[in-house]
């Protein structure tokens, strides 16, 4: 095993540090090369994210497999921009506008530890800017013709040496066999390797992953190497479909015509979607790039198809041990009074190993919900527990006094201001003392939107204020006080109304319901 690993570790590394050591010529780099439209590249075939390693689930010494096909679509991927005389930039036209790619995969992983990978590129419709070649720092380049084009087969070696549920840890490394279509932009001809480390997770409903691809190549300022960054979040609101976002950082090594050097770099937003169907998952994403990276793009769209599963072990199944547990709710079955149905271990004998049957889902169980048939809050007296609270004063209707009129405990009543009929009764002593509102008349006031935002059919409220023999100073600042009131009371301002009545004495107050 020592041996093995030693091996697969050399060949990893000879396999990314071959481009850097190969010999080269010191001459200015052709415009096309290190342009390629996968610049972005994807993940393994049995990662759950796009681009970034997924999490794992150890499965022993099974050995496991997975495939996949995906499609992809990116916009203007490749694009020739010049500088005029005054330092401008100007759009000489897009080599690439267009790029449909369909992507082949597949992966085996013996033991669940060390997986061979193998991708090749299928470039469907890759078109330019018509015929007519581009001109570019005094080189023509030919835009792509439409035409069916084989991208550079990828070749990669991954090992988990941390390999848990919610932490993985992967290295490995992958290799370009230059063998593409350089005239529909899938390869420049030129071999590359790059070496990854990848870390990801699933703790709950939550799924993530980081993998960082660094081409040892890009510190020798080699064209076309590159290193890139990318990140995943999911989150499953059920266990078979995730969503979340994916974003990317690529950056990529240019050589300029005049031989100098200068960092590209692109960063891709994806929000990413997956749906699992027991081996099968289908994974949709897309979003914006932003960036000047040759071969990225300004939009991105993905469609896969993945098949994951393996070859069970060599071992033979366990014997299961222990007396008959038909529904595995650990009851045995001559002590369940379900067999055939898993539920909780009870006292009763009755109901033992019985699921907890609740028919309008308020989590309260049928044997102690006094309202079967509507879903309610749980409440200590067994007469009202399970019942609904139309007034939502934590007293349920059962035994609230004022089942429309929020209250405190025990009643469940307004103190200061009760409905009667479409008016409010208000029972204080005074609502104002001088300009501002009374101890009391703040809590009626405070009580009558709490009732207005219990019945929400209740259109609106009219608060009439007496201004009789009152200064209009006094009746406006009386009618600011009711107002920050209202408000205060989270009512929205189109259920409530303050009118100055001349024809009541002032300090008294009306409230009626405008229906």
């Amino acid at each position: 095993m020592r041996s093995f690993c030693s091996w697969l570790s050399a060949s990893i590394l000879m396999a990314a540090l071959l481009p850097v050591l190969s010999p080269g010529v010191a001459s200015a780099a052709p415009v096309q090369e290190g342009v390629r439209v996968d610049l972005l590249q994807p993940a393994s075939p049995e990662s759950h994210f796009v681009r970034a390693e997924g999490p794992h689930t150890p499965t022993g010494d099974a050995v496991e497999v997975a495939a996949v096909l995906g499609l992809e679509y990116a916009s203007r991927p490749v694009r020739a921009v010049g500088v005029d005389a005054e330092g401008g930039k100007i759009d000489l036209g897009d080599p690439v506008r267009h790029a449909v790619i369909t992507r082949v995969g597949a992966s085996v992983t013996p033991g669940g530890v060390v997986s061979l990978e193998l991708s090749i590129p299928v470039g469907v419709y890759v078109t330019g800017d018509g015929e007519r070649p581009i001109q570019y720092a005094g080189q023509p380049i030919q835009p792509a013709n439409g035409a069916f084009g084989v991208g550079d087969p990828r070749f990669g070696v991954h090992a988990r040496v941390i390999d848990t549920q919610a932490f993985d840890l992967l290295v490995g490394g992958r290799v370009w066999a230059p063998v593409g279509s350089q005239d529909a932009y899938l390869s420049d001809r030129r071999l590359r390797g790059e070496l990854n480390v990848g870390a990801a997770g699933e703790i709950g409903s939550f799924a993530y992953g980081a993998t960082i691809n660094v081409a040892p190549g890009i510190f020798a300022r080699r064209d076309g190497d590159r290193a890139a960054a990318s990140f995943a979040a999911h989150v499953f609101p059920v266990r078979a479909f995730s969503l979340g976002v994916e974003p990317s950082l690529v950056l990529l090594m240019d050589e300029r015509p005049d031989q100098s050097h200068q960092l590209q770099v692109a960063v891709e937003a994806l929000a990413a979607m997956r749906l699992t169907l027991g081996p099968a998952r289908l994974g949709l994403a897309g979003g914006p790039v932003f960036g000047n990276a040759a071969g990225s793009g300004e939009l991105r769209g993905l469609f896969t198809v993945a098949f994951v599963g393996g070859a069970s072990s060599s071992k033979p199944p366990a014997k299961p041990a222990g007396p008959p547990d038909r529904d595995f709710d650990g009851i045995r079955d001559e002590e369940d009074a379900c067999p055939g149905e898993a539920g909780p271990d009870r006292p009763d004998p009755t109901s033992r190993g019985c699921p907890v049957r609740d028919q309008d889902t308020d989590d309260v169980p049928d044997d102690e919900d006094a309202c079967r048939d509507l879903p309610g809050v749980k409440h200590p007296d067994p007469r009202a527990n399970g019942c609904p609270d139309g007034d939502n004063d934590g007293i349920p209707d059962p035994l609230d006094g004022c089942p429309r009129e929020p209250g405190p405990a025990p009643a469940g009543c307004p103190t200061h201001a009760r409905l009667e009929g479409d008016r409010f009764k208000l029972d204080v002593p005074r609502v104002f003392q001088g300009a501002e509102l009374t101890r009391e008349g703040r809590a009626a006031l405070e009580e009558i939107a709490a009732t207005m935002r219990a019945n929400p059919r209740f259109e609106q409220v009219s608060i009439g204020i007496g201004t009789r023999g009152l200064s209009a100073q006094a009746a406006d600042e009386r009618a600011r006080a009711i107002l920050l009131v209202l408000r205060a009371g989270y009512l929205d301002q189109s259920r409530y109304e303050v009118v100055l009545r001349e024809e009541l004495t002032a300090g008294l107050v009306e409230v009626q319901l405008v229906r």
